[in-house]
């Protein structure tokens, strides 16, 4: 369903307008018996970090302490991991979401005593920048900030124009550890419950302080049949961003550092305005105050099929 150009992801009314106004909403999706399922297929599989990446990235600061499934070397672990969740999780999210299919998705893990992960915001993976993309964060265990569960900024989705790159500090870069003091939340979840979230909101997650690995599942779904498009800022042209045409396999094939390059051998779509700024805590502070009439604006207007 579209609205004035602008998607209305949600079946439910009642979560739609939950998650218009927090960025997000937490829905029960696998079952006991499912949690335990994946969670041993997970154990099958073999990724090339084994599930305990120390590695630094070129476009990350510092080192990686966590395992994901797409920044790993491994693709033929990385085609299994994607074939798992979807089949597991494409039924339950057709109950959820309405028009909406998965573009990728990975395995998270925490091994004990590690597992910062950097405050951010997901990459757009659409060329409409107003539009909706969902990640939906399920873990498999269940999770506070002892063992580094999710934590957001609620409301602060679609509020700043920005467009989150593999090689560009985020607009928030001078107050970042500011927002993790006084703005970001932790969400507490049980095994099988899951966060479906806007991926322009601001999230992170703390260390893993237990002594068993926090392992998640993260999938990143897209309006059934849109052109998925990658976002690259060229440094010698940093007022521009050229679009470059992709598609699943996109993911699976190219490793960590690839995807901080040019993707060379995939359609050039043109260029798009660099619209990134820095901003000041004060000048966050009044947008998130001001969100509501913002996407109050961006969600108004006649509802058309």
């Amino acid at each position: 369903m579209l609205k004035c150009g602008v998607r209305t992801p949600f079946l439910s009314s009642e979560l739609q307008q939950s998650f218009v106004r927090d960025g997000y909403v937490t829905v029960p999706l696998l079952s006991p018996d499912e949690v335990r399922y994946v969670a041993a297929e997970l154990q099958k599989l073999r990724p090339a970090d084994n599930f305990r990446r120390r590695l630094k990235r070129r476009f990350l600061p510092g080192s990686l302490t966590y395992h994901c499934t797409f920044l790993d070397r491994n693709v033929e672990y990385k085609r299994r991991t994607r074939e798992l969740i979807f089949e597991l999780l494409r039924p339950r999210v057709g109950e959820v979401l309405d028009g909406y299919d998965f573009l990728n998705a990975s395995f998270y893990v925490k091994p004990p005593g590690s597992g910062v992960f950097q405050v951010h915001q997901n990459w757009p993976h659409l060329t409409d920048m107003a539009d909706t993309t969902i990640s939906i964060w399920c873990p498999l265990v269940d999770t506070d900030r002892h063992n580094g569960t999710i934590e957001v900024i609620p409301s602060s989705h679609k509020i700043v124009p920005d467009i989150a790159c593999t090689n560009m500090p985020p607009f928030f870069d001078a107050f970042e550890e500011t927002l993790i003091e006084k703005y970001l939340r932790p969400v507490p979840m049980k095994a099988g419950e899951s966060l479906f979230f806007d991926d322009s909101l601001i999230h992170w997650s703390s260390e893993n302080d237990s002594a068993e690995p926090r392992v998640a599942i993260q999938a990143i779904c897209l309006p059934a049949g849109a052109q998925p498009v990658y976002y690259h800022l060229d440094p010698a042209r940093p007022d521009r961003f050229e679009l470059f045409e992709v598609d699943p396999d996109y993911f699976i094939t190219h490793t960590g550092d690839d995807l901080a390059d040019i993707p060379k051998e995939r359609k050039s779509l043109g260029y798009v305005p660099n619209p990134n700024r820095s901003l000041t805590e004060t000048e966050f502070a009044e947008r998130l105050a001001n969100g509501e009439s913002t996407r109050r604006a961006l969600w108004s207007g006649r509802t058309t099929a």
